[in-house]
Formats: C-alpha cells, sequence, structure tokens
C-alpha cells in the first residue's frame, strides 16, 4: 500500500511539472492567446479544466526560457525539474522560473471601435472642462491612452508680449489625461513632477519654463519615464505608474541645445527600443537647423548612438517664420511607415499664431542616412504643410507638432497621427484654452503626403474589453 501511495505520488510529481501549471484565486481563461516578451511571442493554448495550460514560442536561438530546438520551436516545458510560469491574478502576466526572471505579458483582449475625433470642437473631460494639455505626446500603455502636455496658465492671450511671456515661461506643470477610447478623457494629474511646484526648490516653476513632456515605458528596467525640456536642457524622472508622481533622475541628459525632443518605439524591435528626434549644433562650417535621431539607452534615461545631422534648406526662404532663418529651426516628430523612417521639422515659431511647416527627412533605417523629401506644391522643399497666403497662415495653424502611434484594431504597425498646437486659437482666448490639431499621416510609395485640414476624422482602433 505503501509502496502504491509512493508511485502515484511520484507519478502526481511528474505530471505537474509536464504542464504549466499556475493558482490563483479566480479562475483565468489563458489560451488560446499570443503573448509577448523576451525575444519572441510565446504562442499559450491547451488550456485545462484547472486552468493549467501548455506553451510554446516560435523562433530557434533566441533568448527565452526553455530549451532551444533545431527544429526552430522553443518548448517553454523542459521536463523535471522543468521551467514553468505562474500566472498573476489580473491573468495579464507570466512570470518564469528560469533563473532570469523572464516576464511574457498578454495584451488585454480587445474590439474594433470607430473613434471620431474633431478639430473644431473643444476636447473636454469627463467633468466638461476644456482639456489643459499642450506640447506633449500621446501613448498608449496596456491598451489605454495617455495624452501628456504642459498645463499652461489661464491667461489671455491679447495682454502676453512676445512669445506669451510671463505666461508660457513660468508655473507651468505637466498634466496627463486617459481615455479608452480617445474620445471620453479623464484628468489622471495636474502635476506630474511635484518638485516642480515645491516653492523651495530651485527646480521650482515660478523661476524656471517647464515644456514639452513625454512619458515612455522600459521593458528591462520596468518603469516609466518622463522626459521634458527645462528651459534649454533636456531632463529625466521616473515612475511605477504612467500616471506619476514622477521623481527626478536627472536634469540635463545632454541634449542641451534646442527646444525638442519626440519619440517613437520601434515596433519591429523585439527588445523594443526607444529613438528620440532632437534638434543639436550643426556640424562645424554650418549655420543652418540641424536636426539628429538618438537610440535611447535601455532604461530610457540617457542616449546611446546618434545619426548624422539632418539640415534644414536655405533656399527657398519659408513664407512664415521666427527667429533666425535657415539657423532657427524646431518642433518635428519621428515614425516609422512601411520599413521607412520619417523624421519631420519645422521654422522656428515661438506661440506663434502662423504655425509652422513641416520639412521631412526619410530613411531606411532610423539611425539613417536621412534625405531630404521631395516635392512639394508650395515649392518650399520637402515640406508637406501648405501656407495659405490669404490667411498668412500654414494650413494647420500648428506649431511644436509631434507624431503618436495609435494602434489599429486590425493589427500591424501603428498609425501616425500629427499632432499640433494650435497656439493662440482658444474660442475665448486663454492661452491654457488652445486647441490641439489631430490628423493620421498619410504614406505612399515610401513619401508622406503633403496634409490637408480635416474638421474631423474617424479612425478605427481597438478598444479594452
Amino acid at each position: 500500500m505503501n509502496q502504491r501511495y509512493a508511485f502515484l505520488q511520484r507519478y502526481a510529481f511528474l505530471l505537474s511539472v509536464s504542464i504549466i501549471a499556475y493558482r490563483v484565486t479566480a479562475q483565468c481563461t489563458v489560451g488560446p492567446s499570443i503573448w509577448t516578451g523576451g525575444k519572441v511571442p510565446i504562442n499559450v493554448s491547451a488550456e485545462s479544466a484547472d486552468g493549467s495550460f501548455y506553451a510554446s514560442a516560435q523562433g530557434a536561438w533566441q533568448n527565452a526560457p526553455g530549451k532551444n530546438f533545431k527544429n526552430g520551436t522553443i518548448f517553454l516545458l523542459d521536463g523535471p525539474p522543468g521551467i514553468f510560469g505562474t500566472i498573476n491574478s489580473k491573468c495579464n502576466q507570466i512570470a518564469w522560473n528560469d533563473g532570469a526572471g523572464s516576464l511574457w505579458e498578454r495584451p488585454a483582449p480587445t474590439r474594433a471601435y470607430n473613434a471620431t475625433l474633431s478639430n473644431i470642437i473643444a476636447r473636454r473631460d469627463d467633468t466638461g472642462e476644456i482639456m489643459r494639455v499642450q506640447d506633449g505626446c500621446l501613448q498608449n500603455f496596456g491598451g489605454m491612452y495617455y495624452l501628456y502636455g504642459a498645463r499652461y496658465q489661464c491667461c489671455p492671450v491679447s495682454e502676453q508680449p512676445a512669445c506669451y511671456s510671463p505666461c508660457g515661461w513660468r508655473n507651468a506643470t505637466f498634466a496627463v489625461y486617459s481615455s479608452p477610447d480617445l474620445e471620453n478623457w479623464h484628468l489622471e494629474s495636474e502635476n506630474l513632477l511635484p518638485i516642480s511646484t515645491d516653492p523651495d526648490s530651485p527646480h521650482s516653476n515660478t523661476i524656471n519654463a517647464y515644456f514639452e513632456p513625454c512619458v515612455l515605458y522600459s521593458k528591462s528596467a520596468d518603469h516609466y519615464v518622463l522626459w521634458f525640456l527645462l528651459e534649454n536642457t533636456k531632463a529625466v524622472a521616473v515612475s511605477d505608474t504612467p500616471i506619476g508622481p514622477f521623481e527626478s533622475v536627472s536634469w540635463n541628459v545632454g541634449l542641451n541645445q534646442g527646444s525638442d525632443s519626440y519619440f517613437w518605439l520601434d515596433a519591429n524591435d523585439p527588445d523594443g527600443n526607444w529613438y528620440v528626434k532632437h534638434n543639436g549644433p550643426p556640424p562645424p562650417g554650418e549655420n543652418r537647423g540641424a536636426h539628429y535621431v538618438s537610440k535611447l539607452s535601455p532604461d530610457l534615461l540617457s542616449i546611446n548612438s546618434s545619426s548624422a545631422a539632418m539640415m534644414v534648406p536655405a533656399l527657398p526662404v519659408p513664407p512664415a517664420y521666427q527667429g533666425d532663418w535657415p539657423s532657427c529651426s524646431e518642433g518635428g516628430g519621428l515614425f516609422s511607415s512601411g520599413g521607412k523612417w520619417f523624421v519631420m521639422a519645422a521654422v522656428c515659431c515661438c506661440f506663434c499664431h502662423n504655425g509652422a511647416n513641416a520639412f521631412v527627412w526619410v530613411a531606411d533605417d532610423p539611425l539613417g542616412p536621412y534625405t531630404l523629401q521631395e516635392g512639394s506644391s508650395s515649392g518650399l522643399l520637402g515640406n508637406v504643410i501648405p501656407f495659405n497666403v490669404s490667411t498668412g497662415m500654414y494650413l494647420t495653424g500648428a506649431q511644436q507638432f509631434s507624431v503618436a502611434a495609435i494602434p489599429r484594431a486590425s493589427g500591424g504597425e501603428p498609425i501616425p497621427m500629427y499632432i499640433g498646437q494650435r497656439f493662440g486659437s482658444a474660442d475665448d482666448g486663454l492661452k491654457c484654452h488652445d486647441y490641439q490639431y489631430f490628423s493620421p499621416l498619410t504614406v505612399n510609395n515610401g513619401v508622406v503626403a503633403e496634409m490637408s485640414w480635416v474638421n474631423e476624422f474617424t479612425v478605427e482602433i481597438p478598444v479594452v474589453v
């Protein structure tokens, strides 16, 4: 009897390591599904009644938990003692006992949704207040959309001298709104960086100007990083959540010159590398505005390698600009589409009502080499935002624009969406209520199409169910 009991115990043990098992309070629906993490996606299937499941990942000789086989399949089950995973209580993450603490994440289940975005009706949050968020970025973390931006004072534009000083240069904070569908918004925080409102701090916003916040997620460090502009210095802060609060790490990451930093995640890179487009000093002997793309470190707190300079064309002279031309150039964005990488930049325009153009460079690799896109109906080389002579404005009336990655409901690479800041556009004349202009960018045969004004548009996106 004892021998039989011992045999059953051993059989039960072997059975337990022949499947990847977990125990949670609530039953999870695990598979079939595609989970992502590490170097390759994992296919979860054959879920049993007790919630156990089998898993495998395609792609031989990859850095993934388990045993590599030459036939191209990595089995995460490797026999006694076995490599197994434990699923968390939210049913969206598996922690593997592979010695490296590998984590695999399951995307939230979604459905297709047609989101309608307007450029002629002020965006409001769930309390009915006009959203106070400008010159930042739009991100998607875990199926939720987050709109980051500077929260300027509600001062009348008519009372401000050039560059809206002091309204635009002091007392601004960083805000973030969340939305499940790009239509309904909730204010998560009006002060992402609390040290900026500490009156006893040398970084107080009463003596410093804060601009252009953007939050990124580092897979390797498992933290969120807030990049922002402090005067002419780029700084970084970190948090465990996308809504902060964020704590300062560095007040100078080395990108000292210029006023812009715009980011893009390489969706085709399993390591999840981020890139930043920024302006900087021109090469020796040049006086034209120079722009660069740099690869961020895995923890997203510094930069690694950089591209060669992209120089704005000196001629023909743009029809409207501020600052010295061609030495002053700013704003823009960075995105990839159809196997190509695109950089956008513009003339200088300090909170101006005229808006700015958009020069476009294109490359096969995020670090270049980049070449200026040809063709423009306005005759301005590489430009995709027309100028309206009768109004004295560029078509979007926007400046300090960026490009957001909007997930597609059908999957595949994200939709690049232009987001421009329409300074001086508020219906009530208050700077804090200025509009943002949203519009998808169209890429045809490796060329960014010239933009046109749209009152509103609909885009099919995935929303979490």
